[in-house]
């Protein structure tokens, strides 16, 4: 009797759908982001990916992660960990990445040039041309400041609270330099194509 009723529960077993195995990446316009990161102890979630276009050109594909527990409802730019990674797809010269970060924080309320300036200017010496292929990211956590990497190496880090939020104000704030890319890094990944990892 015993053995009949193992039997019958390993056969109800067996007939349950097997759970979604959770993706580890998501892929957008032929980049895959992965799904989970960290910044510092920070464990944080892949939140939205986008693609700038000007004109008909493809400029790059970018990638949001935000802390696991965030809500939507908040704002994206308040003292909280964050990851935003940009994937290249043409050439474009650090006096181009300078002078768009410059036009756009120029007409941004509530960013003060004259407190940011050094700071600003910090970050645009480390910059340099990029090419397809090539990618920057830039990493905020409270206790540290925001931190630039190059094609995934670290390049240094600059403190404070209002710098992050002028930074990342360039892509997610009011005044970012594409709605569109905003609304799409703020809108939770799955719309994008979920990929399981390879065995």
């Amino acid at each position: 009797m015993r053995l009949l009723m193992l039997l019958c529960v390993l056969n109800l077993a067996a007939l349950q759908p097997l759970r979604a195995e959770e993706p580890s990446s998501v892929c957008h316009d032929s980049e895959c982001f992965p799904t989970t990161t960290s910044v510092g102890e920070a464990r944080l979630r892949l939140q939205g990916i986008g693609l700038l276009r000007v004109w008909q050109f493809r400029v790059y594909t970018a990638a949001l992660h935000v802390p696991e527990n965030w809500d939507a409802k908040g704002d994206v730019l308040d003292a909280i960990p964050k990851r935003l990674e940009l994937r290249y797809h043409r050439e474009i010269t650090r006096a181009q990445i300078v002078k768009a970060s410059e036009d756009l924080l120029a007409r941004t309320p509530g960013v003060d040039k004259t407190v940011l300036q050094e700071r600003l200017d910090r970050i645009y010496d480390w910059y340099r041309d990029v090419k397809a292929g090539d990618s920057y990211v830039l990493e905020y956590h409270p206790d540290t400041g925001t931190t630039l990497l190059s094609n995934g190496e670290f390049v240094g880090t600059i403190p404070g609270d209002d710098f992050a939020r002028a930074k990342f104000g360039l892509w997610l704030g009011s005044t970012s330099l594409s709605d569109s890319l905003r609304e799409k890094l703020l809108t939770p990944y799955p719309r994008a194509r979920a990929r399981a990892p390879r065995r």
